[in-house]
């Protein structure tokens, strides 16, 4: 399935928006009628950004022309929400063009024969797609959407602070977790030159454990009676040869991922109970009560074999079989008591077993109770790391059809990356989705991201319906930005205009300037990094007979002199010219 268009009807406004440059849209208002026109485009090149990519789409303009909010709009269509009055979308499913309107539209509407109206089989069409949603700005809260996405994942940070983390920590530390199996996986596929190699990344990593364990500990201690024997099943897993605090740190990850669901393990510990002890009485007592009754018996030494029933998974013992061989087998560089370096490369072996065993671990987040870093990362990189390991949970789902959505999310990068990013997105892109049909519509405030996109791919929102006049696809840079969406005043900033304008007016002014006022303008104009600006003010000032004086006095003088003799020379060549002899 792929979003060809949307279309927004406000009075006689008719605004269309394209995101398929297969076809061609034409949209026309005319006596309270809304005419909709599809064709072929002649201009459309197959597999352009690569076999996989079957349309990528660029949205640009000013700020507050509704860039983002246009891909919240695509996201609220993609959960099957109801339309906005007076909207029509277009969608092309099996090579059927489809379109499905709003319940209030106030015009009619004529439609190509070539678009038929979606019958009901929207709900059925939508399960064949995936999509996510990335957008590293924070957005306003009204743009969010309260109800539960299932189709679209929201993996923007004002979703994922808003309704996904309590803090920014907790945050960090899983987008942190989410790019180690990234990168695991990316290492581990042989690929000649990586992820590793193009973001200019080592795969170390550091970990430090909390002095305080502090999450561990208040999860735990909220259930007691299982708090002492969860401790202890810890300590056993320790190899006392090497790094205790971190074995202890790890274990106790591995612990909490094992232990059954809440619910399951009180209801298993409260049958427990009942046989030891009669069912009237644990009945009898209140649930806070619980935890005394089990601190005065000796339970966590003499039931273990019990206790494992209640709190962990069947397989348990099996795992941690498993698991005590990684860790134990584990190569850790110490920096100090709480402060380790692990290697990520390392985790890839030839032994498949071994190799599955990592594998397994990463994804259970065994680094789960450690405060998780990359020993050396720019903060552009790591934007761009979770962009990427963002989308790589989109790979693994079953879905034909999959939708990428990003918002601005060049915005935090160095202008190197901005350049790459067009180029990194469909490497990424047609490495990790073949077999499947991806769609990319992005909006950007970057002329280095535009000038790698086709003209034909580009949305350009404003206000006055006008269209950008240049082919933006290997643009020149200065010409990009001299377009209204990115500069709408010229390609200086306002100081330095502001500067230059001051310098102006002062040549042009009526008042002779001092010499040291023209010393200053001089030293002003040597700052300007404009040739043709700078040599204009140059010549303006020099054509007001205004020179920049020279320190050294003498050579002042004789350049004075030079001058004079200039001067005189020129004088007796246009009186003799003009028949004048003294």
């Amino acid at each position: 399935m792929t979003v060809v268009g949307i279309i927004e009807v406000t009075g006689s406004d008719v605004r269309s928006y394209c995101f398929d440059s297969r076809i061609q849209m034409e949209t026309e208002f005319n006596e309270n009628k809304v005419f909709v026109r599809i064709q072929k485009s002649d201009k459309f090149i197959q597999n352009f950004y690569g076999e996989v990519v079957d349309c990528l789409t660029v949205n640009v303009g000013g700020n507050g022309s509704g860039k983002t909010r246009l891909l919240r709009k695509i996201i609220s269509i993609l959960e099957g929400e109801e339309l906005n009055r007076n909207t029509i979308v277009i969608f092309k499913e099996n090579e059927e063009y489809l379109y499905k309107i709003s319940r209030i539209f106030d015009f009619e509407l004529y439609i190509d024969d070539v678009i038929k109206k979606e019958k009901g089989q929207w709900g059925n069409i939508i399960k064949h797609t995936k999509s996510m949603f990335i957008s590293n700005n924070l957005e306003s809260t009204n743009l969010l959407n309260s109800k539960k996405k299932s189709r679209v994942i929201d993996a923007s940070l004002t979703n994922l602070i808003i309704n996904g983390f309590y803090d920014y920590k907790s945050l960090e530390q899983s987008n942190t977790a989410n790019q180690i199996r990234f990168i695991f996986n990316d290492i581990s596929s042989n690929d000649e030159e990586g992820m590793l190699e193009r973001f200019g990344l080592n795969s170390i990593i550091e970990l430090e454990s909390e002095r305080v364990d502090n999450a561990y500990d208040t999860y735990f201690k909220k259930h007691s009676f299982a708090y002492a024997y969860l401790n202890k099943e810890s300590e056993k897993l320790v190899d006392n040869t090497k790094h205790t605090n971190f074995q202890l740190t790890a274990n106790k990850s591995f612990l909490f991922n094992q232990i059954k669901r809440e619910n399951d393990a009180y209801t298993d510990f409260r049958y427990f109970l009942e046989n030891k002890f009669g069912k009237e009485r644990i009945n009898e007592a209140p649930d806070y009560n619980i935890n005394r009754i089990i601190t005065k018996i000796d339970l966590f030494l003499s039931e273990e074999e019990e206790f494992s029933e209640i709190f962990f998974d069947k397989l348990y013992n099996e795992e941690r079989s498993i698991y005590d061989s990684f860790i134990k087998g584990l190569d850790v560089d110490i920096v100090d008591e709480y402060k380790y370096l692990i290697d990520i490369s390392n985790f890839i072996v030839k032994d498949k077993v071994v190799l599955n065993t990592n594998k397994k671990m990463l994804n259970n987040d065994i680094f789960k109770y450690f405060n998780k870093s990359w020993n050396s990362i720019s903060s552009g990189t790591n934007s761009l790391l979770s962009i990427f390991s963002n989308l790589s949970l989109l790979s693994d789902k079953e879905e034909d059809n999959i939708i990428i959505l990003l918002d601005e999310v060049d915005v935090t990068l160095h202008p190197e990356w901005q350049r790459k990013f067009i180029h990194e997105l469909l490497l990424f892109t047609n490495k990790k989705f073949k077999g499947k049909n991806v769609q990319i519509i992005l909006t950007t405030h970057s002329p280095l991201v535009l000038s790698d996109i086709r003209k034909d791919d580009v949305n350009f929102l404003c206000n006055n319906h006008s269209k950008i006049e240049i082919n933006t696809f290997g643009a020149n840079l200065n010409e990009l930005m001299a377009e209204s969406f990115f500069l709408s005043d010229g390609l200086i900033g306002d100081f330095s205009k502001g500067v230059i304008k001051t310098i102006i007016n002062k040549i042009n002014g009526q008042e002779r300037l001092s010499q040291s006022e023209v010393n200053n303008i001089y030293s002003i104009i040597e700052e300007i990094g404009e040739v043709f600006i700078k040599n204009s003010l140059i010549k303006n000032m020099e054509s007001s007979r205004y020179y920049k004086a020279n320190e050294n006095v003498e050579a002042r003088r004789e350049y004075l002199e030079n001058e004079l003799n200039k001067i005189k020379i020129e004088l007796k060549e246009i009186s003799e010219s003009n028949g004048v002899t003294k």
